[in-house]
């Protein structure tokens, strides 16, 4: 099922000119590609990856652990992402050997559909997580089925969501909420649902991203102009004041430090992912110089908050 690394390719000459890296204090690590979900929209399918090792996932589980080791004392935060992290079945261990290497707050992005098919899961994960990132696209079930966002075409209903939270908050795990703005949603007003899921400081909104290799192909016509997006931001900021936090296409690119599902880090900065060498041949300095990071675009949409 798994590669190890010594059975990655030889890395190809990036071609670019290395630079002592300057690490931000934050990383997306998405350790597991695929995903319960369809999301029409999703930017980070790693259908290249997938294509790339047949379908199998890169990396078994002690080379997940390995790879936490090094990122661990690197990074102040780190959220686990996907796909869908929580298929990953050695998610419980991966946190904990973040937290015994250094890291001070984990986090978790989830669609959230197996935290409410196994409810144990925040049993197992309680201990060593400090927030989740509950992605949710709309409060209407027929628009949430219609983007993809549901298992087997069963989208979760907005109550479930709120119960969902509610348990989140009880484990004194604090909650963001993620919203991905496109075509099908962009008219709602979703101000009742999002206050009724309390979130703990953040209501992320995203302007819809195309990204070549990841989601070309299906999201072109859910795709929102600029205007279409400012229009979804105004009507709810009065509401929610600095809690929504918006990102536009320009605000995303470059503004985030990201490791792969081969554990390597990557950019999308020219509308494609740009990929480095693996991490576990390299070391975290020289491969995140193979990369291109803004730190002007992490510092403007505000990547560092009181998340400790």
């Amino acid at each position: 099922m798994y590669h190890k690394f010594d059975k990655f390719p030889t890395p190809r000459p990036s071609g670019r000119t290395l630079h002592p890296a300057s690490l931000p204090p934050s990383v997306n690590w998405h350790l597991w590609p695929t995903c319960n979900m369809r999301c029409r929209f999703c930017f980070e399918t790693f259908r290249d990856v997938l294509a790339e090792y047949r379908g199998r996932v890169p990396l078994g589980r002690a080379d997940l652990v390995a790879l936490a080791e090094q990122i661990g004392p690197r990074f102040r935060k780190v959220s686990l992402a996907g796909g869908e992290p929580l298929l990953c079945p050695d998610l419980a261990e991966i946190l904990a050997t973040l937290k015994k290497h250094g890291t001070k707050t984990t986090s978790l992005v989830t669609n959230g559909s197996l935290l409410i098919i196994r409810p144990e899961l925040l049993d197992e994960l309680s201990g060593c997580l400090d927030w989740i990132g509950l992605s949710v696209d709309s409060a209407v079930p027929a628009t949430l089925a219609k983007l993809g966002r549901a298992v087997r075409g069963q989208p979760i209903l907005p109550s479930e969501y709120v119960k969902l939270a509610e348990r989140i908050r009880s484990y004194g795990i604090r909650l963001k909420v993620n919203t991905v703005v496109t075509t099908l949603n962009c008219m709602e007003d979703m101000t009742p649902f999002v206050q009724a899921m309390k979130p703990d400081g953040r209501w992320k909104v995203f302007q819809v991203l195309p990204i070549q290799g990841q989601n070309d192909g299906k999201v072109e016509n859910l795709l929102v102009a600029p205007e279409s997006f400012s229009a979804f931001v105004d009507r709810h900021r009065p509401a929610f004041g600095a809690t929504l936090v918006a990102e536009t296409n320009d605000m995303m690119k470059g503004s985030y430090a990201m490791i792969d599902p081969v554990g390597r880090f990557f950019d999308d900065t020219r509308g494609r992912h740009h990929y480095s060498e693996p991490i576990p041949q390299v070391g975290i300095d020289t491969a995140f110089s193979q990369v291109r990071f803004i730190r002007e675009r992490f510092d403007k949409r505000g990547g560092e908050y009181p998340w400790e």
